[in-house]
């Protein structure tokens, strides 16, 4: 195949200017373009990591709050458990609670309970007995409690006294205190509510605040949970005080109940605080509950100062969780630091694209301007990719996507035009033998040999091609008549049958032709094809190495069985 260069001539003065301008308008617009693209590129890949870096803060934040929960509700089964002690019908004695608690191993399953305890419920009238039942109980202790009474003193017309506590050591100060009334000069009805509202509501109610219980040890979260004896339903308020015989409680230091909660890795970036959001049925969705006197925990508290101090200053990304906890909404606040969370290759990610992107600029400004002072030079490259993608790799012939077209195109002038077109479908004998036998490379030869002995034999207005593996196609639009067909056919066996030297060995290549006629054999592409292709296997079958027309009989199975094994063999002379 022939190419046509071009011929250019350089401008002379202003216009060879106007020119060169020219050449660089469209390499600039592409540099600018880019840079535009890789900036916007930048920006939004930036904001991509730092949304997939906000989602996964949010999962693991949720994990986490899950990791907490469960962590909170196995201290709570305790609570559950001791309440479900005291509704017995029988009396607990102090050496029964005493093996209880014991057994509870606390310190190690349970770290940061301060101390279990059980309030009883009586009226005043029950006072006297209630006090000299506690003193002479001596199942713990061989003397008793000679010295017990209920505190703070005073006549009262209900009492909530603590007669149950272990450990002991320690906290006496809470054995035979009165909760209604409770230590101090606090507030006295808030307190007397808090009592009623665990009574009532049947359900495990918190104190909501931090209590400094004793100056040497941490502040405690206290929870109440209400014990309930004897059988009946519980669905009423009135049903509960019926049946309310008084409440178990804890003290929870949340310190130590959120030790180990989570990897110290995790606490190292992740920081989470607790505050206390109120009441359930008050509670507001995102009412500010930042408050350092509502704060219950601070996971810094967990770790190294240095460490602490190492995401001062640093852009955060937060998450806010709430809980319920104990009849109250604690609020999870959950920080890190951007950077503990970007890191690697996600953050030079955005600049990785912003340089990729310049980088590529740079390189298509480079190909515009290349393309733009050599016209001739794109549209060569346009016609070498038409050519790729129109004709075969190997020989150079028109492909089969090709030829289907050129075919196309010829059947519509020819119904047009009332004329023929005829198709000769050629198979090469025995070529399999020859890859078989020598290698590709040996078949590749022997095709490219056989495609330029199909050029040279065949007029100008015959089209040649090849359909894949060893088929070629011949169509011939210019003949008068049949016997113009029958001498191209036998020309093109003629000119395949002059001996090959492939690897040292003579090779005489032959084919088998099969002639399909237009419209006669088939009016589109595929009924001629497949009609030309069905004449060629008649030629097979008739021994190669020559030519049949279409006849409109289908090939026999037991022709084509034949072939298949005739296939399979190689002649004694080596040829093909």
């Amino acid at each position: 195949m022939r190419y046509e260069g071009t011929v250019t001539r350089e401008a002379p003065g202003g216009a060879a200017a106007g020119a060169a301008r020219r050449r660089l308008l469209f390499p600039a617009l592409a540099l600018i373009v880019g840079a535009a693209i890789s900036a916007g590129s930048f920006f939004i890949i930036q904001d991509n990591v730092e949304t997939e870096a906000k989602l996964r803060f949010e999962r693991q934040a949720s994990d986490a709050k899950h990791v907490i929960e469960a962590r909170i509700s196995a201290y709570f089964e305790v609570l559950h458990g001791l309440a479900a002690l005291f509704a017995k019908p029988e009396t607990v004695s102090r050496a029964e609670f005493h093996r209880y608690v014991t057994a509870l191993d606390l310190p190690r399953r349970y770290p940061g309970f301060g101390a279990l305890n059980y309030a009883e419920s009586f009226p005043h009238a029950a006072r006297a007995a209630f006090e000299a039942r506690v003193r002479r109980d001596t199942s713990l202790e061989p003397q008793g409690h000679p010295g017990f009474a209920i505190k703070p003193a005073g006549e009262r017309a209900e009492y909530l006294v603590i007669s149950y506590l272990s450990p002991m050591e320690g906290n006496q100060a809470g054995f035979g205190l009165d909760l209604l009334v409770g230590p101090g000069t606090g507030d006295q009805k808030a307190r007397l509510e808090a009592m009623r509202a665990v009574r009532d509501s049947g359900k495990m109610i918190s104190s909501g605040q931090l209590l400094n219980v004793r100056k040497d040890k941490a502040p405690l979260l206290a929870m109440r949970l209400p014990v309930y004896r004897g059988d009946g339903p519980l669905q009423s308020v009135e049903q509960r005080r019926a049946r309310y015989v008084g409440s178990v409680g804890a003290g929870f230091i949340v310190q130590e109940l959120m030790r180990g909660a989570l990897a110290d890795s995790t606490l190292r970036y992740v920081r989470f605080k607790f505050y206390d959001g109120g009441p359930v049925q008050s509670y507001v969705a995102g009412s500010d509950a930042v408050d350092e006197q509502r704060l219950l925990f601070d996971s810094r508290n967990l770790v190294p100062p240095s460490a602490a101090e190492s995401a001062k200053g640093a852009a955060l990304i937060r998450a806010l969780l709430p809980m319920e906890v104990a009849g109250r909404i604690w609020e999870i606040h959950f920080s890190a630091s951007r950077g503990a969370l970007i890191k690697g290759i996600d953050r030079a990610l955005p600049l990785l694209a912003l340089g990729a992107g310049l980088l590529t600029s740079l390189l298509l400004s480079a190909v515009v301007y290349s393309l733009a002072a050599s016209r001739a030079r794109a549209e060569q490259m346009a016609l070498d990719l038409r050519f790729v993608a129109t004709h075969d790799a190997l020989t150079g012939l028109a492909n089969r996507a090709s030829f289907h077209e050129q075919l196309k195109h010829a059947l519509a002038l020819a119904a047009r035009h009332r004329r023929g077109v005829a198709l000769l479908f050629i198979d090469l004998d025995r070529f399999k033998d020859v890859n078989d036998t020598l290698g590709h490379g040996a078949g590749d030869r022997m095709l490219l040999e056989c495609a330029g002995r199909l050029r040279k034999c065949l007029r100008e207005s015959d089209t040649v091609a090849r359909l894949g593996g060893d088929e070629f196609v011949v169509m011939m639009e210019d003949y008068s008549s049949s016997r113009d067909i029958v001498t191209v056919a036998q020309k093109i066996l003629a000119h395949l049958a002059t001996p090959v030297l492939l690897e040292g060995r003579e090779f005489t290549p032959s084919a088998s032709i099969g002639i399909g006629i237009y419209p006669d054999d088939g009016t589109n592409v595929e009924t001629l094809l497949k009609n030309a292709d069905i004449a060629m296997y008649r030629a097979k079958e008739q021994g190669r190495n020559n030519h049949q027309f279409y006849s409109g009989v289908p090939l026999p199975l037991a022709s084509e069985q034949r072939e298949v094994e005739a296939l399979t063999g190689v002649s004694e002379r080596g040829a093909v």
